[in-house]
């Protein structure tokens, strides 16, 4: 089984907020579902909050993760998750562990219900998983996607003006069997670090007169 990951950069001391010591931009969210970070202890009061099996839950907060998620007003069921770490965390879908960086977080299993896609609930996740890395004081977010994925992230993040998302490098990993997998770093496809660049040139710094600046949540 051969799997391949693109894991990309984006260095908020780029951004003029950040700069200025301003929040990150926010977007309005979708007003049916409410979006909250879950700890260590509320996820134990409640397991069921997290649809993912308890023992990787238990094993991302012992590697120093938060999992931000989001509601559904009506039915109560959790219809978004993004998980945030500052330590290593086991990617199953790629067979080994990444590493947060020394500066910053590393933003994985990002998942929205699949009725919800393309509106504003990632928009509202995204931002808020930028504004808890300055929080933390880790201004560098590292993140993997699937090559043609990557376009689609790294313009979303840069209209917001949450970032800019270069190409950091391609993680290939093949399984040959339970407990058998090897892995190598590549080169991104210069496609890739082309279309990283141009965004750098069209959005180096968005006007903070065109972002709310309310209250964090």
């Amino acid at each position: 089984m051969f799997r391949r990951l693109l894991i990309y950069r984006s260095d908020l001391r780029e951004m003029t907020w950040f700069r200025l010591g301003r929040l990150a931009p926010m977007p309005a969210g979708d007003e049916r579902v409410e979006m909250r970070w879950v700890d260590k202890e509320a996820w134990l009061a409640n397991p069921a909050i997290l649809p993912t099996a308890p023992a990787v839950v238990r094993q991302r907060y012992a590697a120093y993760s938060r999992c931000l998620i989001g509601i559904d007003q009506t039915s109560g069921k959790t219809v978004y998750h993004l998980w945030l770490s500052t330590g290593s965390v086991c990617i199953d879908w790629i067979f080994r562990s990444l590493t947060a960086p020394q500066d910053g977080v590393l933003i994985f299993d990002v998942w929205v219900e699949p009725s919800l896609r393309g509106g504003a609930v990632h928009r509202l996740g995204a931002a808020l998983a930028v504004r808890e890395a300055v929080r933390l004081g880790r201004p560098a977010i590292e993140a993997g996607v699937e090559a043609h994925e990557y376009p689609s992230f790294a313009t979303l993040y840069a209209r917001m003006g949450l970032g800019i998302c270069r190409p950091l490098y391609v993680l290939s990993g093949l399984r040959l069997g339970a407990g058998f997998s090897f892995h190598w770093r590549g080169s991104p496809p210069a496609r890739l670090r082309k279309f990283g660049e141009r965004l750098r040139r069209r959005y180096p710094e968005r006007s903070l007169g065109k972002h709310p600046f309310p209250a964090a949540l």
